[in-house]
Parts: C-alpha cells; sequence; structure tokens
C-alpha cells in the first residue's frame, strides 16, 4: 500500500511542476503576443495552450493506466490468497473444517477485523463530509429528533 500512495504523490508533483512550468511558457508566450500582435506569436501560443491540453490528457490516461494496474495487482493478490487457503487446507484435519470447528472461529475473527476495518472508512468519509460538532446540548439533541420525526412523518 505504501508504495502505491508514494507512486500517486510522485506522479502528482512532477504533474504539478510540469504544469507550473507549462503554465508560465503560456504567460510568457501571451506576453509576447500582446506586445507585437505579429502571426508568428499568436501561433507559438495556440501551440502552447494545445500542448497543454494534451498533457491534461496525458496525466488523466496515466492516471487511469495506474488504477488499471492496481485492480489487477488486487485481482492477483486475492487469486494467490484463495490458493494459499485451499493448500492450506489440504493439511488440516477434517474437523478443522466442520461446523463449529476452529475454520469458523477464524471466520469470526476475519469478520471482526473486516467491520473495524469498514468502520474506520464510515468514520474517515464522516469527518471529510460533516463538520464536527462543537457543543452538544439537550436543545439541539431534542431539535434533531424533532426534525427527524418531522421527516419520518412527511412521508
Amino acid at each position: 500500500m505504501t508504495w502505491k500512495w508514494l507512486r500517486e504523490e510522485l506522479d502528482l508533483a512532477q504533474a504539478a511542476k510540469r504544469s507550473a512550468k507549462l503554465n508560465e511558457q503560456l504567460i510568457e508566450l501571451r506576453d509576447k503576443a500582446a506586445a507585437s500582435n505579429d502571426p508568428k506569436s499568436l501561433q507559438d501560443t495556440q501551440l502552447i495552450t494545445n500542448e497543454t491540453v494534451d498533457y491534461k490528457q496525458m496525466f488523466a490516461e496515466s492516471k487511469a493506466y495506474t488504477k488499471a494496474i492496481d485492480v489487477q495487482l488486487r485481482q492477483m493478490e486475492l487469486t494467490q490468497a484463495n490458493e494459499h487457503v485451499q493448500m492450506l487446507s489440504a493439511f488440516m484435519p477434517e474437523s478443522f473444517m466442520s461446523r463449529g470447528g476452529d475454520h469458523d472461529s477464524i471466520l469470526v475473527i476475519l469478520l471482526i477485523s473486516r467491520l473495524v476495518f469498514k468502520c474506520g472508512i464510515v468514520i474517515s468519509q464522516t469527518r471529510e463530509r460533516f463538520s464536527a460538532v462543537e457543543n452538544v446540548t439537550k436543545e439541539s439533541i431534542i431539535q434533531g429528533m424533532l426534525s427527524i420525526s418531522t421527516l419520518l412523518n412527511a412521508d
């Protein structure tokens, strides 16, 4: 996971540098074109503008390719994990896979870790989308309850 994050950060930093450089060149060429008003400088400005648009398209395509590669890598990891489980279960006693056996205990532990991970995602998304409540008072709770009840009764 760390390498993916580092790669994305590096790509974004390089894109920002290139974008800033192209924007500076565009501004310089526009200034020159405004000063001289000759057709050649206008063509140069148009060329730089086209390069900027091409760069944005190229950056979007590379981002899409990165996501596609990440999906393929996750698919491969999932396949290998399933194969690993199959190989390990081949060496386990039959009581391991029976109902109420150790396999069920392992599934419960995995379920709890998945729930904790998903709750973390919900918490982070909630913090991003909604502002934090500074002060919780009895009146604000009652007002919230009243607004919810009116919404439910409206249907």
